[in-house]
């Protein structure tokens, strides 16, 4: 787990009723609250459930080298790290939905003693490519709406005032300005 923002201390106090992380800090608050109150993962609520989802990303094996011997190892590391019985384990060490959905058979026992790790697993279905801005503008546009979402989040604007702010923003960095 990150470093802890406000809003992730009141919810390991039990101060606020919830909280939307990435699954994989899940393993580090199970860990955080422990036994003092019960934690329970919910599916992402979906504004259309039709054309909706969640964007899952950040992970890929790839093989590079030109050498076939090298490259027939590095092939058979990709099978392994991609086999069910190891994207078990690291789901349940990273609280991450495996790669693979053959992965379900394999963490059925764990799943029924936690619970809170099957929820991203049964979100596989609304899962969907992650967006990502052209000429690796991302960090440009997000260093200009950060500041408009801590305003907004603060009360110091209101929704209205916030939309032309990061509209004008991200068109400003897509525009290259």
């Amino acid at each position: 787990m990150r470093t802890q923002s406000q809003p992730s201390s009141s919810f390991l106090q039990a101060k606020s009723a919830w909280w939307s992380r990435s699954p994989s800090d899940l393993v580090a608050y199970e860990t955080a609250i422990g036994d003092r109150f019960a934690m329970r993962t919910v599916r992402f609520p979906l504004i259309d459930a039709k054309k909706g989802g969640l964007p899952a990303g950040g992970n890929a094996l790839m093989v590079l080298t030109q050498d076939a011997s090298k490259r027939a190892a590095a092939w058979e590391f990709v099978k392994y790290m991609t086999s069910p019985a190891v994207q078990a384990e690291v789901s349940k060490a990273s609280g991450y939905m495996p790669t693979n959905v053959q992965t379900a058979k394999a963490l059925e026992s764990f799943y029924a003693a936690h619970p809170n790790f099957q929820t991203v697993f049964k979100s596989m279905d609304v899962a969907m490519p992650w967006f990502a801005y052209p000429n690796n503008a991302a960090s440009d546009v997000w260093q200009g709406v950060a500041p408009i979402l801590d305003q907004l989040q603060r009360g110091k604007i209101t929704p209205e005032d916030a939309m032309p702010k990061l509209r004008d923003h991200v068109a400003g960095v897509m525009a290259g300005k």
